[in-house]
């Protein structure tokens, strides 16, 4: 039997998981719908969320195992070595594999001889995996692979919203005591574990257990900055779900070079497909091509966009001229972008419905005019955490109802 030696980053790794605080912590419905779902789609008796600590594996979520059955010791845990790569693991027969034909999770119970584990990444850390097992050797077809997959980037998802929960409560709690701490760790709330791209800041707050926003960007081969800032109908698991497919069509059309229109209408598409849901999403999809110093903008449903001038002034809007994504057949869907020269702006702001419509104990929301009036006092470089400062202040001691998301992009450094 072959161990896995720790990660090359383990330090941070092990960083990366405590910082989840999820470890012991109780069974959740929405991770044992991600594993019943993962075992029903991929045929697999048995499906776990697995997380990988110092010295153990423990389960997250636990589906054909006994219920007192909660971890193993990392040394025969195969999602150990699962953990050493972005990419999904699979192993067909483990009993004629040189790491784990010996290893006494497959000699004895619960005598493993397939095994497929999709890496979780949170912070850029691989924390452990969403992996389905079986008992007879196999091989997963490859849309059972895509599906493992694009179950294992809602687990993220959710894991990354838990930590993203701490952040804004800890956020909360210093704001009554000093602004400027206040303001750091509102810095920290603006990480989002997507690509790093120094240009283009954001902040996404989510009301509930699942964020019904999505931010998402992208640098394309050309060199070009993609970015899709939308917000799908309702909350919850369902929601959660639904932007898998967007942000996979999103992500091959970058691959791409696609122009906007063909992102907006291949994303449309995939989700008009999935309309008996009964969901849609509202989205601002965009591409600036600094090379040009221009910038081309759908907006279909969603607060309209602001375009800054070096002093926070707002000098232009892009205003919603499409119905949301999801809704319209493809012979019907209007495609067409707006090209906007971004000579004599500096920023483009963009916010969702639970920005404008925060409201304070009172009743009273934020609104377009009290935002606009705080932009232009902020240096340019705080903007984003001033705007998300003011919101929280604002609404203080009231329930935050909806979801808020922030993005803001630098036409220049």
């Amino acid at each position: 039997m072959k161990s896995a030696k720790p990660h090359p980053q383990e330090v941070l790794r092990i960083e990366a998981l405590h910082a989840l605080n999820i470890l012991d912590s109780v069974a959740e419905s929405q991770f044992d719908a991600i594993t019943r779902t993962a075992a029903s789609l991929c045929g697999a008796p048995i499906a776990l969320i697995s997380l990988v600590d110092e010295h153990r594996q423990w389960f997250k979520s636990v589906l054909g195992l006994p219920a007192t059955v909660t971890e193993t010791s990392r040394d025969v845990a195969f999602c150990a070595h699962a953990i050493h790569g972005n990419d999904l693991m699979e192993v067909r027969n483990a009993s004629e594999d040189e790491r784990f034909h010996d290893n006494p999770l497959v000699t004895g119970d619960p005598n493993i001889k397939f095994y497929a584990g999709q890496p979780l990444i949170v912070a850029g850390m691989p924390v452990g995996t969403l992996c389905v097992v079986d008992q007879v050797p196999r091989q997963l077809t490859e849309g059972q692979r895509g599906v493992l997959k694009h179950l294992g980037s809602l687990v993220q998802s959710m894991l990354a919203e838990r930590r993203l929960r701490a952040l804004t409560d800890r956020a909360h709690r210093e704001l009554e005591e000093e602004l400027d701490l206040a303001r750091e760790v509102l810095r920290n709330l603006t990480r989002i574990d997507h690509q790093s791209i120094p240009q283009f800041r954001e902040a996404l707050l989510p009301a509930k257990k699942f964020s019904g926003d999505l931010i998402t960007s992208a640098i394309s081969p050309g060199g070009q900055l993609y970015g899709l800032f939308a917000d799908v109908t309702g909350h919850g698991l369902a929601s959660a779900l639904f932007q898998i497919p967007a942000v996979d069509s999103f992500k091959g059309h970058v691959t791409l070079d696609s122009s906007v229109e063909k992102i907006a209408r291949g994303i449309n598409a995939r989700l008009k497909s999935l309309s008996r849901t009964g969901h849609f999403m509202a989205a601002i999809i965009f591409c600036h091509d600094a090379a040009e110093n221009r910038i081309t903008i759908w907006n279909g449903g969603m607060p309209e966009a602001w375009l800054l001038d070096e002093a926070g002034v707002v000098t232009q809007t892009v205003k919603s001229s499409h119905v949301a994504l999801g809704i319209l057949p493809d012979d019907v869907f209007d495609d067409k972008a707006v090209v906007i020269d971004c000579a004599g702006f500096s920023q483009l702001l963009m916010m969702s419905d639970g920005v404008l419509e925060a409201v304070n104990v009172d009743g009273e929301e934020f609104g377009q005019a009290r935002a606009q009036e705080i932009l232009p006092t902020t240096p340019r470089d705080a903007r984003i955490e001033m705007f998300l400062a003011s919101i929280f202040t604002y609404q203080e001691g009231a329930p935050q109802h909806d979801d808020i998301a922030v993005a803001l992009l630098n036409f220049h450094q």
